[in-house]
């Protein structure tokens, strides 16, 4: 949460983080956390942070009123600025920005299946609206979580295997074709965006197309990924006659596998995302309780802007809880006899 307060006052692209990393300066009136690079994206390296916005505000029992506007407030720019649609067939899609300048910015059209997180991103963002899940600004997050979930049942659905390639690059100015697939794109590694948004979707529509098209998905894992022991990634997606090869990710098991067997329960076993915070490794959290949020020093009636941050961690005071840590470590053992040692570096 420290980290988060930090990026309170930190420079943003129309609400949108800059870079892929953050930077930390330890002294100075600039002390604290920066954002550094020049890329703006909500995939690789990017795509946690608004995700953890929105799921933060909800687990603190919606009462730290400044994380829910700093995500609708990235969720805004990501429609200004990043989505997209291809001109032969009018797909929606992400594109990310390269910061040049101060009112510069050059626009990248590759999309990556990592970026397939966001329609249940929005989807969960439009349910839990506090200006309530039929205002505008849910509709058209709504309405962008359908467009986008779409293009990337679409990136499976247009190869031979039934696979989705790591990325594919659109060309907005290309009518012949919504895009294409460079070399080094074109694998599939078990990946469980997709998969995931579709189950985000069908729990707030109840709408059987999106079981369907995680069936699709499904079965062709089944048929192009499974080996004698488990299952492997596709190195091509064009060519079903390839074997499969290489590690099965242990997100494959903990993501891809967990949102298909959740989006075909019963209704009445369907985990509410709204109550069950699902991390981005897809652990179930519950949404903590009005106690415990009072509990924790949470207030009541909304926060508009971050507490104020005692800094311990940030501030350069690292050294001083490792310092404590060591003690205690060391304490510990010379407790248990002296036979144990301890330290920290």
């Amino acid at each position: 949460m420290d980290i988060l307060r930090h990026f309170w006052n930190a420079d943003t692209w129309d609400g949108l983080p800059r870079g892929h990393a953050v930077r930390y300066r330890p002294l100075g009136e600039e002390r604290g956390l920066r954002y550094a690079g020049r890329y703006v994206t909500l995939g690789a390296h990017g795509d946690s942070y608004v995700e953890y916005l929105l799921k933060t505000w909800l687990l603190g029992c919606r009462r730290e009123a400044w994380l829910r506007g700093m995500y609708d407030g990235a969720v805004g720019g990501l429609r200004r600025q990043l989505l997209r649609r291809s001109s032969r067939s009018g797909l929606t899609y992400l594109a990310h920005a390269k910061l040049t300048g101060p009112l510069k910015r050059n626009i990248g059209h590759r999309m990556e299946h990592l970026g397939c997180f966001v329609p249940g991103m929005l989807m969960l963002g439009a349910a839990t609206d506090p200006e309530g899940p039929e205002s505008k600004r849910a509709q058209l997050d709504r309405a962008a979580a359908r467009k986008l979930a779409y293009t990337c049942h679409q990136m499976y659905r247009r190869q031979n295997t039934g696979l989705a390639p790591e990325a594919v690059h659109f060309n907005p100015k290309d009518s012949t074709r919504d895009w294409y697939i460079e070399p080094e794109d074109r694998y599939y590694i078990l990946r469980p965006e997709t998969v995931e948004s579709l189950y985000y979707l069908y729990y707030y529509t109840r709408d059987p197309l999106f079981q369907d098209w995680a069936w699709e998905i499904f079965q062709a894992i089944e048929a192009h990924c499974g080996t004698a022991g488990g299952y492997a990634p596709r190195p091509d997606v064009r060519h079903p006659t390839q074997a499969p090869r290489g590690p099965m990710e242990s997100f494959f098991l903990a993501e891809t596998l967990k949102y298909l067997w959740l989006i075909f329960q019963p209704e009445d076993r369907l985990l509410d995302p709204a109550k069950y915070i699902f991390t981005t490794e897809a652990h179930p959290l519950p949404v903590l309780g009005e106690e415990r949020c009072d509990a924790l020093g949470i207030a009541r009636g909304g926060q508009d802007r971050p507490r104020v941050s005692t800094g311990k961690y940030l501030a350069g005071g690292q050294h001083v809880a490792l310092e404590q840590i060591r003690g205690v470590l060391e304490g510990g053992a010379r407790k248990r006899g002296g036979n144990a040692t301890a330290s920290a570096t």
